[in-house]
């Protein structure tokens, strides 16, 4: 019982991190394959509103995944409510920056075999090797170094600790990693929206 409600919060917010990836990733470079992307991009919209649209859609995709995924892990444990603010804030926190990346990557990539790499063999690894399936206390300490270097950990910690109230970083920093990461990917994106980076034909 112990084990499942460590790995259930690891496993929902990993859920909310795929679903909101995919949401603006591959929906992105999919449009981008057939061209349909020249219609939002001739909306007058600016590169703000374009990227809030993009950072927003993809969150809520990601939450109502994790949500689904939360369900879920009531047939097998209920789940506590230690810091309610800690979990919703590292759920948006969480879709937010994977949603974002997702932007940038289907931005960037112009064939799906890029888009597949980068996802399969970067930001696959880095969510795994950040304590969703084991503590990271009990690592060695090389590991433990390393992990703390993965800004993923951060959000899958403070998300556990809204769950479980146990976190083996200072919530605190967690926040401030979440916020600083989240502003300069927004800020990333936004910059390649106002160029039109890879997207004026």
């Amino acid at each position: 019982l112990a084990l499942v409600r460590f790995i259930a919060p690891g496993l929902i917010c990993f859920a909310i991190a795929e679903r909101a990836f995919q949401v603006s990733g591959a929906n992105l470079i999919f449009e981008k394959h057939h061209n349909t992307h020249n219609d939002w991009m001739m909306a007058p919209l600016t590169a703000t509103e374009r990227a809030a649209c993009y950072a927003l859609s993809s969150t809520l995709g990601g939450v109502i995944v994790g949500g689904a995924v939360a369900f879920m892990t009531l047939l097998f444990a209920l789940p506590a409510l230690a810091h309610p603010w800690a979990l919703v804030f590292f759920a948006l926190a969480t879709g937010m920056m994977h949603g974002l990346i997702g932007t940038l990557l289907g931005i960037w990539a112009m064939k799906w075999d890029q888009y597949t790499a980068l996802h399969t063999f970067v930001l696959l690894p880095l969510a795994f090797l950040s304590g969703v399936f084991a503590p990271v206390d009990q690592m060695p300490e090389l590991a433990q170094t390393l992990i703390r270097l993965n800004p993923i950990f951060y959000l899958i910690d403070g998300f556990r600790y809204g769950m479980s109230g146990v976190a083996a970083a200072d919530p605190l920093h967690a926040v401030l990693v979440a916020l600083a990461m989240n502003l300069a990917l927004f800020l990333w994106v936004h910059r390649w929206f106002r160029s039109g980076y890879r997207l004026k034909s």
